[in-house]
Order: C-alpha cells, then structure tokens, then sequence
C-alpha cells in the first residue's frame, strides 16, 4: 500500500563539508518509531542531523523523502520557503548544547511566547500564559522559571525548555542530538522518561552512549567516519549482552523510585495535552487544559468501541500483504487522503488515526546495511507487518494518544548475530566497561578540609549578602588517592571546587601538606591565591575546547604554565620546549601536536593537553570537574586509563566530580553525596553504592544508567 512509507527515509545520501564528506546514508524513520544514531566524536551524527533539518546543504546529493512531501529535500536549498515550513513544524531539533540555543538576553517566557507566535497562530496572545505555563509543568518545570534568563538555569532546566519549545511546534519528527550529555543520571533518566512520553512523533535519538541507546530505542544506526557501519535491532544479541549491564534504566524510569515532581509522574503526553483545537472557528485558540482532556476521555469512552469495531473493519479490507515488498518513497494519493478523511474514524483524530495506519511494522526485522554495496542496499529480511490501531479500552491511556510500536526485547529471542557484528560496533560496546584503579596503599594527607563553606557574594546599592553555596564539607586526600563527588544538578559539586581552589569565598579550614613537614594554612584574605597552593593544585575543567586559548598553540599553552613555576621561571620559552615534549608524552600525545591550535583537536585530545597544562605547573593535586562528561565512550575510556596510569607513575591525588557513577566507581574508593550544598552521605564506594542510606543517594542510583 502507498500509505505504509516511512515517516522519513534517506537512500544514497552523499554531502562534503571541506575534508569531512558523509557518504552512502541509508537509513528510514516510520512514524511513532524511536531511532537510535551512535558513534564516536567525529563520526558525523550531528552533520547528519543538520543535514536532515536543512541547516547545512553540503552539496548534497541522494535523496531525502519525507511522508506528504513530494520533493526530494536533499536537492532543495536550505533557504527555500519549502525549509521554512518543514523546519519546527514536521521536523524539529534538540541541539547538544541546551543554553547555547536559547537567547541569553530574552527570558523563557519571551522566547516560548515567540514559538506560540509561529506555531499556533490561532491561539490568542491572552491565551500564551496558558499555554506556556503547562508547556513547562508538562516537561517537569515550575511555571516560574518563565521570568528567568537561560545562564540562571541549570543544564537539566534549559534542556527542558528547548523540549517545551520543540513540543510547543508539534513536530512529526524530533531529532535530539545528546540530549542527555553532561547531566547527573537522575536527570538523564528523567529526560529519557519524557522523551519517551512523546507517543505520537517519532524521535531520532543521537549519541555516542551505546548502552544508554539500547533500552530507548528501536533500531541503532551506528556512524564511522561519515558511513553508517551496522545497523542493529533492540533483538539482536550484541545489544542483549549488554542489558544486564544497564537494567538499572528501568528502574531509573519508574516515576515513584525517581521521585519525579507530581506534574511530571501524571504526563502521559505533553504534546497532546498541550494542543489547541483548531477544528473549527468556535474553537480555534482554545486552551485544553489536562482537566479538559480527562473529561474528554471518559466522555469518549462510551463510542471506543464503536469506532475500533469500524477501525478494524477498515484495516481488513486493506488486505495488506506481508510479503510485498514496499516502496519508501511512495506517498499517499489525494484521492486516498479524501477517502480517509470521509471515513468515521478520521473524524476522531485524523492525525492520531494516519499516524496509526503507518506504523504497521511495529515488530521491526533485523536489516543491516552492507557499505560494501555499490547501491547501498540494506540485506536482510523482509518486515513483518502488523496493523496497530487506538486501544480505547485500557484505563491508562487516552483514547486520543497513539501506542508506541516498538517492542521491549525479549532476552529469548536473542540470536548469533553478535558473530557477524561490525568491528567499530564492539568497540563501542567494548567501551561501556571501564577500567578499574589496582587497590593500593595510599599516602600521607595532602589536602585537608575541616567544616569547609563556599559562599558567593551579592552586591547590592549599600550592600553585600554572602549567600551559602556548600556547608560543612570535611575531608581528607591522601596521596596517591581519589575521592568522588557526586550529586545531582545544581547540588554544589562545582560550588565545592572553585572555594578549594579559592576561585570563590570560602569559610572553615583548609590545609594542603606540600613537600614539606609543616602544612600551609591558606585563607586567601587579600583574594590572592597563595603561589604555593597554586603549583600544588590544579584543575582540569569540563569542556577541554572552552578551556583552551584559541589563539594559543600547545606549545605557548605549556610554556605559559610552566613559566609560572620558580623553577622554570628564569628559563626562556624555546628552552622550555623539551619540557613541553615530554609533558605531550606522559599524556600519549607526539611532538606534532606542539604547534595545533585547539580548534584542530579532537575533545580527547583536547582533554589530554588540558591535563598535560596541569602537569607542567607541578600539581599534584587535580580537581576533575566532569573530566569526561564531554567525550565520547571510546575517548572516555582512554583519558580515565590515562589518569589512572598518571596516578600511578607520578602519586598524583584527585577530587573527581562526575555525574557519572561508573566513573566514580573506576577511579575512586571514597565517595562524598551533596545534596542542596549539604553533605547527605559520605563513606566508601562499595558500601554507599550497595547500601546507600539517604534518598538523594538512593534516587541517583536508582536512575544509573
């Protein structure tokens, strides 16, 4: 049949930018589908992305079909009126970087109102609170974060409002390029559970967390420089090995052990709830409100079976035939659209109803795509189909919302394809596993806190109010040893490392024992920090590209650390070269990289110069701020095995803050829980993981993934 075409499907897609060119893409999205795209830094899955979006033409060539689109979008320029009505409106796009997408001069209210303005023009501006007010109840947000600007969020709250502007359009497809990226696992799970409340788009989900991919979505497209390499299917054994490993995401969604606020434990499905009716003039700019749509629900539930009596009588007389073989691009007639228009079950829905009569492939055969075929054919077998239509009888969803299709896989079914998986696909599956520090005796303390404070300062006309950022911290660093920070967004993890490194005011004791017998009490009264504490400490910061001086190459970046030490302070640049090199070595980088600039470098390079200018100032104490939240799995692994080697060869000592807990749990053996900038819970790895005391520990291991 000529309506049963993917939502989108992409066939021989080929386009350059610069030295970089994606090549022979082939891949299709069926409607309400969830579809997963991973691979490295690199690979080209936020290319694709943009590509899909018509934000970058890249001399493209191939095509791009879109359901109800009869051109082909890869020949179309990006600033052809057709874009402007695509874009928001069929396809939209989470960016990785929440905040970096929003206007830091306009507030949320005003950037939210402008989507209302674009995508709802029947809604009347005195119905915009409203609406903008359950678009962020509907995605776990209190309506009062509308009157902020988006630097005073933290990266959970922006993340969640580019969701609430992305739902506000309605899109039919959502492509969320790392939406999870650099948030605490609670966070994470609670994203995912709200991503995956979106029942009536289909939603491509880009990554570079296999693991984290393998229980959202349906099928994975996996990347290699610019190619799609594999492509697997939820049922296939190289992912079911893994699911032992991640069977906490389950327990991360389920709404009570998350403790999700009360508006987001009762969303079931934002997009839809947050609709206006624009069936008729009388009804055009109507707000329907939750309330409004339960009591449409139970008022609906009277005819249910009436009309999915007449539903499947329509469905048979189809006479779908399995075997067929299908074409994607085909698009359905005018004259088949009318004929369903007419039908009585249209009048219900006639989104909901379509969306429905497409998602016939719900049980999803295993096809993957062979590069090595000229015409870019996927083998493998043929789809099954099973027609899916709106179950009106169960008491926990909506007669108005369409069931997911894609089923949960079932361990049973799992085969022998993991033989014939792609090389990269076990590279990054091999990559979930990270390496785990040798127990060793550790050392004498080297840094010391005692009912340690942080505190930012207010100024007002006439006055200053110091405002309590972290309180009562107290702990020990012994040489050679590693203690995790962990707690959820915005709990003071960051707060606790810029008053160490005296960044920000500090109150209480704080003492570091240089190579010295007496230890050096260090106040920073004069906002000066004390040089001594400086070559002891250091930090190593998020985002290694943000970090790095774009106008400096690696070579100045290391000689101006290593200037600051007495040592090296008489020295010449060019005499500091050798030095530089050896520096390079110790952190697995060669001689070429002294004259690159950091816009040159990968992230994992990036990262390994930025512990490489920690080193040079002789630091032997370094403050991880999130180290790896930014690299990919593959390039995550290696600078952890990196530091623990580092650690072992040079005695280094680390405060690791991650919202990782397999992090933590590879490089640390104690652990310290904040929570509102208290201390919640604190003790060694093994025991708080097993037999974690506090609810915030408890919710946070509960959403690991």
């Amino acid at each position: 049949m000529k309506d049963l075409a993917p939502l989108l499907c992409v066939r021989d897609l080929r386009a350059e930018f610069g030295d970089f060119a994606l090549q022979d893409i082939a891949l299709e999205v069926w409607a309400n589908e969830r579809v997963g795209i991973v691979g490295e830094s690199g690979s080209g899955k936020s290319l694709l992305a943009k590509l899909l979006m018509g934000l970058v033409q890249g001399n493209a060539r191939g095509e791009i079909r879109f359901q109800g689109i009869e051109q082909n979008l890869a020949t179309i320029p990006i600033n052809s009126p057709l874009w402007r009505t695509i874009r928001a409106q069929k396809i939209a796009y989470i960016p990785q970087s929440p905040k970096l997408s929003l206007n830091p001069l306009h507030t949320i209210h005003k950037q939210l109102a402008e989507m209302c303005a674009l995508h709802l023009p029947s809604a009347p501006r005195s119905h915009y609170n409203a609406i903008i007010d359950h678009a962020l109840e509907s995605v776990g947000l209190e309506p009062s974060i509308k009157h902020r600007l988006p630097h005073t969020l933290s990266g959970g709250q922006a993340q969640r409002v580019c969701i609430a502007m992305m739902s506000l359009a309605r899109p039919r497809l959502l492509i969320c390029d790392e939406p999870t990226t650099a948030l605490d696992a609670h966070i994470q799970s609670q994203i995912l559970a709200l991503l995956d409340s979106f029942t009536e788009m289909a939603i491509v989900f880009i990554t570079h967390d296999l693991g984290l991919i393998g229980r959202f979505a349906g099928r994975v497209y996996v990347m290699q420089g610019g190619q799609i390499c594999d492509h697997l299917a939820t049922g296939d054994s190289v992912l079911g090995e893994q699911f032992d490993k991640i069977e906490n995401f389950v327990k991360g969604t389920d709404r009570e052990s998350a403790n999700l606020p009360q508006n987001f434990q009762n969303l079931q499905s934002p997009t839809a709830k947050q609709a206006i009716a624009v069936q008729g003039e009388a009804e055009a700019g109507f707000f329907r409100t939750p309330r409004i749509l339960e009591e449409e629900s139970r008022a609906s539930r009277s005819s249910s079976r009436a009309l999915r009596e007449q539903s499947v009588a329509i469905h048979k007389s189809t006479q779908v035939d399995s075997s067929a073989k299908m074409d994607c691009h085909a698009l359905p007639s005018d004259k088949a659209r009318n004929d369903r228009k007419n039908s009585p079950c249209e009048k219900v829905d006639s989104r909901i109803l379509e969306s429905n009569a497409q998602n016939v492939f719900c049980s999803q055969a295993h096809r993957r795509q062979d590069l090595s075929d000229k015409n870019g054919a996927l083998q493998g077998e043929s789809r099954a189909h099973t027609l899916a239509y709106v179950t009106a009888d169960s008491p926990q969803q909506s007669p108005f919302l369409a069931s997911k299709p894609t089923p949960k896989p079932n361990q049973a079914q799992f085969s022998s394809q993991a033989k014939t998986t792609h090389p990269y696909t076990r590279k990054l599956l091999n990559a979930i596993t990270l390496p785990k520090k040798v127990d060793s005796s550790a050392g004498e303390v080297c840094l010391d806190l005692r009912d340690f404070a942080v505190y930012y300062t207010t100024k007002g006309f006439f006055t200053r109010q110091k405002i309590p950022a972290v309180q009562g911290v107290n702990l020990q660093l012994r040489a050679g040893d590693s203690i995790g920070i962990i707690g959820a967004s915005g709990s003071g993890k960051s707060s606790l490392a810029l008053g160490i490194l005296g960044l920000e005011g500090h109150l209480g004791g704080l003492s570091i024992y240089p190579q010295t017998p007496t230890p050096k009490e260090l106040t920073y009264a004069d906002k000066k920090r004390d040089k001594a504490f400086v070559s002891m400490v250091q930090i190593v910061f998020q985002d290694p590209l943000l970090a790095l001086n774009p106008r400096m190459c690696v070579l100045e970046i290391l000689q101006e650390a290593l200037q600051a030490r007495e040592s090296y302070k008489a020295k010449k640049a060019k005499a500091l070269t050798p030095k530089a090199i050896e520096l390079l070595e110790q952190v697995g980088l060669s001689s070429s990289f002294l004259y690159r600039y950091s816009h040159t470098l990968s992230g994992g390079e990036a990262q390994r110069v930025c512990i490489a200018r920690a080193l040079a100032s002789g630091a032997k104490i370094l403050l991880l701020d999130e180290p790896t939240s930014a690299l990919d799995k593959s390039t995550q692994k290696d600078i952890i095995t990196l530091l623990l080697e580092l650690q072992c060869a040079l005695g280094l000592s680390y405060i690791v803050i991650s919202h990782d807990l397999n992090v933590i749990e590879a490089m640390c053996a104690e652990v310290i829980v904040l929570d509102s900038g208290q201390v919640v819970e604190q003790g060694g790895v093994a025991q708080v993981f097993s037999a974690p005391t506090h609810p915030c520990t408890r919710a946070l291991l509960q959403a690991r993934i």
